[in-house]
């Protein structure tokens, strides 16, 4: 009796060889484990029964199906976004009609759906179903794509007559679903290898990267991923914490030929910048020859990301009732970035493995296995897992594609119901994944500030960030400034997932509070200065906190108002109180230059009378501080005062002889 471990038998299962001694014969029997009866791993079922039609056929319905892509929706107790692949369709090829690869599709107006829904009691709580849309809001298709544009080269039909189907430069087998940090959804398509970006809300297509642009919306992909083997074209797409998209072509390429593509082990996995859509490429190798499945045979069946450089994949085969489906962690950290086309005059596939493309310095992405789903409980009438989601570090989920429950055993276009239903496997782990979320959010602290006129504020994003951009292009976590308007800040977290958010800076005009001019009164007059109405507050230079204050000295009087905003405004007016009403009786005019001054004034006599002036300096409490003669000797003449050995500060400067007085508010700085 000999046991042979599964990675080392030809059918890579576990076989048991048995020898029988007395007949001379020897007998092999497959041992299938289910690691999920021991604890090594959990197993939830929850299984879609069809309820929605989509087209009577041959007297039977079709029902919705086909997923071919599975997305889990983060903070849900397990509800997912599953994505259905371009529709029912039936080979007819062998059709005596047909001239050449032939698909019939019983609703030529089918468009794949995206199906929310809830895994709940086994089953699929279906929430909602809608349509993909093309540019201008009408719905897409699955039909083939035209040539020059992404063409199969299948000729689509509605019926046997048969009545020829139009290919659509809108048409889309999708086969991967995820949402980005922008809300927005990501499609790969197995026609064409294209990679869409779709408003979520809408499902309208944004934007299209093809190897064959042709509309608007288009971004190019390199044109050997156009090489791809007709439907084996991306089959996963994965989003990254740090923004990028990464999808995975289902199978090689037919590069440069189809013998190429059946015999080759290398497959092109391509990374997207949606900020820039800067495009590289990394390779990841597909398993050999396995007993009756050839390489030809090897397909890839979804991508998700674990973190920025891990991603879990699918691959998976059969034929012959040799069947292998396994969960794969990859690894793209240590991988070379295609710099070529060229290695040594062969194609990527061409090479064909990764020690013949180590050759040329280039290392594929490394792979590990997690777990086989034939060992987890797969059943095997579910054929093909094309969904594959996270959950958290230690829970996936799997879903397999029913083909919408048909087939066309004969390849001629009739349809035979197969039954064959679809289930969510959704799988516990013994280890943890190294999982980080690949969505973030950014709440800023405040969302609306205010300030007052000539007052800077410091707008603050928070702590805890790698990284802070705000709009004005600074990268501090704080921004002063003293101007109104919307300030957006983008955060980057340690794991380079970026979010933004914005507030709003409201600047309030300061008050105005207007105590008039410097004013003269005499001593029987009475001064009242008026603040003005409306303020919150008021507070005087003598303390007092009224909206009026009298004055009967001689003095500087401010007042600081404060308004409802909190904004403050301020004015100060010099009184001077004389002691005769004649004394506010002067003739001519007197300028009085700089004012501020730092030092040396200018008095600048008009059409004054000629004789003899006294000049008072005094404080702003009327306290002389300088008296001085001063001789007029014509109607128009300037005359240079010294004030230089006073302090910085309010003044009042005085000019009087026996006919009046001139009294002038002056400024040292």
């Amino acid at each position: 009796m000999i046991f042979i471990p599964k990675d080392e038998s030809p059918n890579g299962r576990n076989l048991l060889v048995l020898s029988n001694e007395i007949s001379g014969t020897l007998s092999t029997f497959q041992i299938d484990l289910d690691r999920t009866n021991n604890g090594e791993l959990t197993l939830e079922t929850f299984d879609n029964t069809p309820f929605i039609p989509i087209v009577d056929y041959q007297g039977q319905t079709i029902f919705e199906g086909g997923i071919s892509g599975l997305y889990y929706i983060p903070g849900t107790d397990k509800e997912f976004y599953a994505v259905g692949d371009r529709g029912p369709n039936a080979a007819a090829t062998n059709h005596p009609n047909a001239t050449g690869t032939t698909l019939l599709f019983p609703e030529p107006d089918y468009a794949p759906k995206v199906t929310r829904f809830k895994a709940e009691s086994g089953s699929w709580n279906i929430q909602s179903v809608e349509p993909l849309l093309r540019p201008g809001g009408a719905t897409a298709s699955g039909l083939p794509l035209p040539a020059g544009a992404g063409s199969t080269g299948e000729i689509a039909w509605a019926d046997t007559i048969p009545t020829v189907l139009t290919p659509d430069i809108w048409g889309i087998d999708s086969e991967g679903i995820v949402e980005d940090n922008e809300g927005n959804f990501w499609f790969c398509d197995e026609y064409g290898a294209s990679i869409w970006k779709v408003n979520k809300t809408t499902l309208e297509v944004l934007k299209r990267y093809t190897p064959f642009p042709t509309e608007a919306e288009d971004v190019a992909l390199p044109a050997a991923i156009g090489k791809r083997r007709p439907n084996r074209g991306f089959e996963g797409v994965a989003y990254t914490p740090n923004g990028k998209i990464y999808a995975i072509i289902q199978s090689p390429a037919d590069n440069p030929t189809v013998a190429v593509g059946n015999t080759g082990r290398l497959v092109r996995m391509v990374e997207i910048d949606p900020q820039t859509d800067e495009v590289r490429q990394f390779v990841y190798e597909m398993n050999p020859e396995t007993g009756q499945i050839r390489t030809r045979d090897w397909k890839v069946g979804d991508l998700v990301a674990v973190n920025n450089n891990e991603f879990l994949l699918v691959e998976h085969a059969e034929r012959n009732g040799w069947n292998v489906k396994n969960i794969y962690k990859i690894d793209i950290s240590g991988a070379t970035a295609m710099t070529t086309e060229d290695f040594g005059g062969q194609t990527l596939e061409q090479v064909g493995n990764a020690s013949g493309l180590a050759a040329f310095g280039v290392n594929v992405v490394q792979k590990e296995l997690v777990f086989d789903l034939l060992e987890a409980g797969w059943d095997l009438s579910h054929d093909k897992p094309e969904g594959l989601a996270i959950i958290n570090d230690s829970t996936i989920a799997v879903v397999n594609d029913n083909d919408f429950g048909i087939d066309s055993p004969a390849g001629d276009g009739s349809v035979t119901f197969t039954g064959k239903t679809t289930r969510l496997y959704i799988f516990g782990l013994s280890n943890p994944l190294g999982y980080e979320f690949p969505l973030c959010s950014y709440t800023i602290p405040v969302s609306t500030q205010e300030t007052c006129e000539g007052q800077a504020i410091v707008l603050d994003a928070g702590p805890g960030y790698a990284a802070y951009l705000w709009s004005d292009g600074s990268t501090s976590q704080t921004l002063e400034t003293t101007d109104a308007g919307i300030y957006s800040v983008i955060v980057t977290n340690e794991a380079g997932c970026k979010a933004s958010d914005e507030t709003e800076l409201i600047v309030w005009p300061l008050p105005t509070v207007n105590l008039g001019n410097d004013t003269l009164i005499s001593t029987l007059e009475t001064l009242v200065l008026d603040a003005g109405a409306g303020f919150d507050t008021y507070l005087w230079s003598d303390g007092s906190d009224g909206q009026t204050l009298e004055v009967l000295e001689t003095g500087a009087y401010s007042v600081t108002v404060t308004d409802a905003n909190g904004c403050i405004g301020t004015d100060e007016v010099i009184v001077t109180v004389i002691n005769s009403v004649k004394d506010l009786a002067v003739g001519g005019q007197l300028n009085l230059f700089p004012n501020p001054s730092s030092g040396l004034v200018n008095l600048t006599f008009k059409e004054f009378i000629p004789g003899n002036y006294t000049l008072v300096l005094m404080d702003i409490t009327g306290r002389p501080l300088l008296n001085r003669e001063i001789n007029i000797q014509s109607e128009m003449e300037t005359q240079p005062v010294d004030l230089s050995s006073f302090p910085k500060g309010s003044y009042v400067l005085r000019i009087g002889s026996g006919q009046g007085t001139w009294i002038k508010k002056l400024i040292l700085d």
